[in-house]
This record gives structure tokens, C-alpha cells and sequence, in this order.
């Protein structure tokens, strides 16, 4: 990413690439501002809002980058897959975070934290502190909850 923004910005000078560069560095802040959202404050519906107005801000600079350097377009591809597949996650993980998404298990139906584990010796859920562990999570639990939970992620 930083790449890309350094050939446009090398190859039409920042005068000429101001309004480019301004929407770089606005998807760039939304890409914060998600990692927050979803990560720290745990709200999955307020994150996938943004990672999808993310998304197309960054279709919108591919396409603005295109114009200046072919080559910092193609550069960003791999950066729109990953916010891709980060949405998918987002709604998946997301919608199983308690009080983050609009209420979507009846009454007395609890959903299940991603950052939780379940202990067999205690036989009580415990929350998982190491990020490695909390990634694998996600990636890995994401499909096993959505396969035995179904999508809304609720259990009783």
C-alpha cells in the first residue's frame, strides 16, 4: 500500500496527486478505525458498515491510482481481497459478539464470544488473552460456530 502511494505520488508530484493521495489516506484511516471497532470495542455492526465503506474507498483510490501509475493500482488488488474476505469474517464473527449486532437470537438464546475458549477441566468458557490464539479463533472458529450454530450464532 505504501508502495503504491509513493509511485503516484512520485510519478505526479503531490500538487497533482492531492485529491489521490487525500482518498489513500482516508480509506487508510477507516482501515484504523475498523481494526478498533471490530477488535477493541467489539461493535460488529458499526465495523461492518465501515469495512464496507472501506471497501469501496479502496475501489475508489485502485481506480484514481489506475489513472496516474497502472502499476499502483495493481498494486492495491491484494489489499481489496483482504478487506474481501475481512467483511465475510466481520459479518460471520461479528453477528456472534454479544451486544454487537442488532439482537438476533430470540429471548433466553445467548450468543457466543470469538475471543472465548471453552475449559474441560472447569467446564466454564474463559476469555482468550493471546492474540495468536484470538486469530485462529476466528479464522478456524468463525466456520465451526456458523456450521453448528447456523448464521446467527445463537445457542441456548
Amino acid at each position: 500500500m505504501g508502495m503504491a502511494a509513493w509511485l503516484v505520488w512520485r510519478t505526479s508530484g503531490l500538487r497533482a496527486a492531492r485529491v489521490t493521495l487525500a482518498l489513500f489516506l482516508t480509506q487508510l484511516a477507516l482501515n484504523v478505525l475498523w481494526s478498533w471497532l471490530f477488535f477493541k470495542w467489539h461493535r460488529g455492526a458499526l465495523a461492518f458498515a465501515d469495512v464496507l465503506l472501506l471497501w469501496v474507498l479502496i475501489l475508489a483510490t485502485l481506480m484514481a491510482f489506475w489513472r496516474v501509475r497502472a502499476l499502483a493500482a495493481v498494486l492495491l488488488i491484494p489489499y481489496l481481497l483482504w478487506v474481501s474476505f475481512a467483511s465475510a469474517l466481520n459479518y460471520v464473527v461479528g453477528s456472534s459478539i454479544p451486544g454487537a449486532w442488532p439482537r438476533l437470537c430470540p429471548r433466553g438464546v445467548r450468543t457466543v464470544r470469538i475471543d472465548s475458549a471453552y475449559d474441560a477441566r472447569t467446564g466454564r468458557w474463559r476469555r482468550v488473552r493471546s492474540r495468536v490464539a484470538v486469530f485462529a479463533l476466528i479464522v478456524f472458529g468463525s466456520w465451526a460456530a456458523h456450521r453448528t450454530l447456523g448464521t446467527s450464532g445463537c445457542h441456548e
